[in-house]
C-alpha cells in the first residue's frame, strides 16, 4: 500500500523534526523507534532505540517496540541481545523480590507483602516473559 508507505514516511519526518526540536523527548524516541521498525529500518530503528537508555523494568515495558521488528528483518543476534535483556531483568526481579519478601518476614513487615506478592504474579503474567 503506497499511499500508507507515504503516511508512515511523512509521519516520519515529523517525528524527527519534533526529536530536533528536543533531543531529550522520549515521546519521538518512542514514535521513531514504531516507524522506523514498521518501513523495515532496522538499522535507524536499534539506533534510536539504544538512546532510549533501557533499563530494569523498562525491558519488560519497552523492549517489544523492537522485538517483532527484529524478527521480521532476521536479526537474530539483537532479537538474542534484547530477549537476553528481558530474561536477565527477570531474573534479577525473582531474585529481589525473594529477598524482599523473606526480609519482611523476618522483620516483620507484614503489611508490605501484598505489594511483594501482587509484583510476583504481575511479572509472571508477562507476555514478554513468556515469549
Amino acid at each position: 500500500v503506497a499511499g500508507g508507505r507515504e503516511c508512515l514516511v511523512n509521519a516520519l519526518a515529523l517525528a524527527e523534526e519534533g526529536l530536533a526540536r528536543d533531543s531529550n523527548a522520549f515521546h519521538f524516541k518512542v514514535v521513531l523507534v514504531l516507524l522506523y521498525g514498521a518501513l523495515g529500518l532496522p538499522g535507524p530503528m536499534l539506533k534510536t532505540y539504544q538512546t532510549l537508555e533501557v533499563k530494569n523494568v523498562q525491558h519488560e515495558t519497552v523492549s517489544y517496540l523492537v522485538l517483532d521488528a527484529l524478527a521480521a528483518c532476521g536479526l537474530a543476534e539483537q532479537l538474542r541481545e534484547a530477549s537476553g535483556n528481558i530474561i536477565g531483568f527477570h531474573e534479577d526481579f525473582d531474585k529481589d523480590a525473594g529477598s524482599s519478601l523473606q526480609s519482611a518476614l523476618q522483620s516483620g513487615v507484614y503489611h508490605r507483602l501484598p505489594e511483594y506478592l501482587q509484583s510476583l504474579d504481575t511479572m509472571g503474567r508477562s507476555i514478554l516473559w513468556a515469549r
